[in-house]
C-alpha cells in the first residue's frame, strides 16, 4: 500500500484468538523494524535523490571544514581557499556519489577514471559561477568567506544533482 497507493483498499475482519503454542515477537525492537520498513518502502522511489543529498551534505560539512583550514587557519586567500576545499569536497563527493548513491562496484577503472575526470570538470567548472558568486557575498554583501562559500553551494545542489543524474 505504501509503495502502490493507487490499489484499492478493502477491509478483511480479523479475530484474534488465545495463543495456542510459541511466544509474541511483538516488542519494541520489532515496531521499530516495521516503522524502518514503512519509511524505507515510502522513500524507495527517492532513494537516489535523498542518498545523494545526503552526500552533499556530508561534501558541504567537508567543504566547509577545509574552507575553514584554508581561509581561516592558514590566511589563503578567500577564493583560492574555495578553490582548495572544492578538490577535497569533490573527492569526498564523488566516491559517495559513486559508491552509495549509484552504488557502482565495477573493477574497470578507465571508466572509473573517467568518471571522476567528469566529476571534477563539472565540480569545478561550478566554480566559474561560485567564484564571482562567493565574491559578491563577501565584498558586496559583507557576509563572512564562510558563510558566503556555504550559501554558493546550496545555491548549486540542485544544478549538481541535475548533472550527476543525467550523466
Amino acid at each position: 500500500l505504501v509503495r502502490c497507493p493507487k490499489l484499492q483498499v478493502s477491509e478483511v475482519p480479523f479475530k484474534f484468538a488465545q495463543r495456542h503454542a510459541g511466544a509474541s515477537k511483538a516488542n519494541p525492537r520489532e515496531m521499530l523494524n516495521l516503522f524502518q520498513q514503512m519509511l524505507e518502502l515510502r522513500f524507495a522511489p527517492h532513494k537516489k535523490l535523498l542518498r545523494f543529498l545526503t552526500v552533499g551534505v556530508t561534501g558541504l560539512v567537508v567543504n566547509t571544514a577545509l574552507m575553514y583550514l584554508f581561509a581561516e587557519l592558514l590566511g589563503v586567500h578567500y577564493l583560492v581557499a574555495a578553490i582548495l576545499a572544492t578538490q577535497g569536497s569533490t573527492l569526498w563527493n564523488f566516491v559517495g556519489t559513486e559508491k552509495w548513491v549509484f552504488q557502482r562496484h565495477d573493477k574497470s577503472s578507465k571508466y572509473l577514471w573517467l568518471r571522476m575526470i567528469s566529476f571534477y570538470i563539472v565540480n569545478n567548472a561550478m566554480l566559474l559561477i561560485r567564484g564571482p558568486m562567493l565574491a559578491i557575498f563577501v565584498t558586496r554583501l559583507g557576509m563572512s568567506a564562510l558563510l558566503g562559500n556555504f550559501l554558493s553551494l546550496v545555491v548549486l545542489t540542485a544544478v549538481r544533482y541535475v548533472i550527476a543524474d543525467k550523466v
